[in-house]
């Protein structure tokens, strides 16, 4: 009997990786000496350390820093040289970025279209689908797509083409949906469209997340618009109607909302400090709702990324430093070249937020936003083992990267 126990004990150690870590985040509160306990790629325990934990461990790796999930994009355009758009004609455009994507922390991200013709949002939608059956460890993970327009306001189409903006066509819509082989999670659309309210039922029957971005509406119609389903704001203030004294607009009626989430790009271009104070303050309730993305295009993640890429199906883009502008038209920007831990950073800095409270903006509250909050976002039992490790300084730099209880190394 004894010798069986022995033997069952160790073989409980043998699969389990171990990473004992100085800070933790866990829930709202980072949490000193922790341990996180992974078997077959999902959490099995996460608990302060004692001694008599080695033995659950065939491997135990004792950092210092700061322990957090893995980081979550779910409004990214492409970054190391490619677009997501390339994805059209070379599907290894998808593994570029995402082996880009995982060395600044981020596990998970939605591949983001731009309006295109709806052949070429066709082909790109299957190939990500068909990309994603084969997803490896060594890359992070695409949780679904999220289609930005074509269903928008030209009035505040940002950098899309005019000619590739559509009124709203539920046929073609779920043609795409079936393209992506049911793997649209996020469509972006301008609510003051004709069947918009069809639009928002179709997508909550079909569990894409209903978001109201580059829109020109009025306060009547983004209220109606939410109350009729729709479920997030795309990068808030930008490529939205701003308030008025008699009309609050797209942005102060999102903000307004109690519990709907938003978008929000901190990457000290696309923002006024104030309103972002504006936007944190009126989060307070629900901070869940505050949610950090980069809107990254090719140009991120390159050694040097000043000069002129295209962006999503021809769109020329000049990047000078942190800015991305349309260069025929360098007064409207056009993506960014972003990385999240630069935005949680910012977010720290311009709210007086906690380290803590950050982090949650770019890991559980894009989760929970896209309904993923079971399976990813949380160092929590049962949910997968994506996690990233930052120096516990004020650089957040990054020191290694799990996915799938899989430390990637080098980086």
């Amino acid at each position: 009997m004894l010798i069986c126990l022995l033997v069952t004990i160790a073989s409980q150690a043998a699969d389990r990786v171990c990473v004992r870590a100085s800070k933790v985040l866990i829930g709202k509160n980072l949490e000193h000496d922790r341990i996180v306990i992974i078997h077959n790629g999902v959490i099995e325990q996460v608990r302060p350390w004692h001694e008599s934990l080695r033995k659950k461990c065939a491997s135990l790796s004792e950092v210092q820093g700061v322990l957090s999930p893995g980081l979550i994009d779910i409004h990214i355009h492409g970054a190391g040289g490619n677009d997501v758009m390339d994805a059209a004609d070379s599907p290894d455009a998808l593994s570029t970025i995402s082996k880009t994507l995982l060395k600044e922390g981020v596990t998970t991200w939605l591949p983001t279209t731009t309006s295109a013709s709806p052949d070429k949002l066709s082909t790109v939608l299957a190939s990500i689908a068909q990309y994603t059956k084969n997803q490896r460890d060594d890359e992070a993970r695409i949780a679904g797509i999220h289609m930005e327009g074509p269903f928008i306001s030209k009035d505040k189409s940002g950098c899309h083409p005019h000619d590739s903006i559509m009124p709203i066509d539920l046929d073609l819509q779920s043609k795409w949906f079936r393209d992506s082989q049911n793997s649209i999670r996020v469509v972006t659309f301008a609510p003051e469209l004709k069947q918009s309210d069809d639009l928002i039922r179709w997508c909550n029957q079909n569990k894409v997340v209903p978001s109201i971005g580059h829109t020109n509406a009025s306060e009547h119609v983004i209220k109606h618009a939410i109350s009729t389903g729709a479920g997030l704001g795309t990068h808030l203030y930008n490529a939205m109607s701003q308030t008025k004294s008699r009309d609050a607009g797209a942005a102060m009626s999102i903000l307004e909302h109690q519990s709907l989430p938003f978008e929000i790009i901190l990457d000290g271009v696309h923002l006024s400090e104030p309103l972002v104070r504006i936007a944190w303050h009126l989060s307070k309730k629900h901070p869940d709702r505050f949610i950090l993305i980069t809107d990254a295009i090719r140009a991120k993640g390159l050694p040097d990324s000043n000069g002129t890429f295209e962006l999503g199906d021809g769109i020329k883009v000049k990047v000078s430093g942190f800015r991305a502008a349309m260069a025929d038209k360098p007064n409207t920007l056009a993506g960014s070249v972003l990385t999240l831990p630069y935005a949680i950073q910012t977010m720290q800095r311009i709210t007086d937020c906690s380290l803590a409270e950050a982090l949650i903006a770019a890991t559980y509250s894009p989760a929970k936003a896209i309904h993923m909050q079971d399976k990813i976002g949380r160092l929590a039992p049962g949910l997968a083992a994506d996690m990233v490790l930052f120096s516990d300084t004020n650089q957040l730099s990054v020191i290694s990267v799990w996915r799938n209880g899989h430390v990637i190394n080098p980086l």
